[in-house]
């Protein structure tokens, strides 16, 4: 038995982001992800058509530029669709895009941006797009895992970019009669990592539970 705790003691989300830059300012309705780039960059995305990436600087939270466009062009600002899933390593902003299911590395610098590199991240078998793609280390990403048809109880999968073998599936889904999509539905859930990539963390959705993992999947944690 859990008590839940009074709504005064819980944070409200205000889903309206706000810049005041002297007598102008920059008004965010829905930001889909907010997120440091070093210690030079705040990153907000939106879902939207064209110019859905946002960069700040820091501390001061100075507006510097937009970019992004749906294209499937070549340059760093085209993608084949809004990204939803970002990391971020350094001063370089990683993006998954599920459809070319590669890895985009670019690099952040004051008044511009440029791509450093594309590297594929999947699996052999593999049917879907990966959800939740969440960077561990350089050489080491964490997605979820047990959505599609297949006979397996596990949560997670570790994949290292560039090779198609997965190195290890980790975690395990609660016992039920619900499979599949069903299965992955039901037991939805949020990840997060820790900066330096020794901890991770999965939040469900629909049940008051959360697990922690180290790096090499052993689970730590399940509360």
């Amino acid at each position: 038995k859990v008590d839940s705790r009074t709504l005064s003691d819980t944070m409200i989300v205000n889903r309206t982001f706000t810049i005041s830059q002297d007598r102008d300012s920059l008004v965010i309705a829905t930001p889909m992800r907010i997120l440091n780039v070093g210690e030079k960059f705040l990153v907000v995305t939106e879902n939207r058509s064209e110019n859905f990436i946002n960069v700040f600087s820091l501390p001061d939270l100075r507006f510097l530029y937009s970019f992004g466009t749906i294209s499937n062009g070549p340059n760093p600002e085209e993608f084949q669709s809004v990204p939803i899933y970002f990391n971020v390593s350094g001063n370089e902003l990683i993006s998954y895009d599920g459809l070319s299911r590669q890895l985009r590395y670019i690099e952040l610098n004051d008044t511009t941006i440029s791509k450093t590199r594309e590297v594929s991240l999947s699996y052999d078998g593999q049917m879907d797009p990966l959800n939740r793609v969440r960077r561990i280390r350089n050489d080491l990403y964490f997605a979820d895992y047990g959505s599609s048809f297949g006979n397996t109880d596990k949560e997670h999968i570790a994949l290292k970019p560039g090779v198609e073998d997965s190195l290890f599936t980790f975690g395990r889904y609660p016992e039920s009669e619900l499979e599949g999509f069903e299965r992955y539905g039901q037991f939805i859930k949020e990840n997060v990592a820790k900066p330096d990539g020794s901890r991770f963390a999965t939040f469900y959705f629909r049940y008051n539970a959360l697990k922690i993992f180290a790096s090499d999947g052993e689970r730590i944690e399940a509360i």
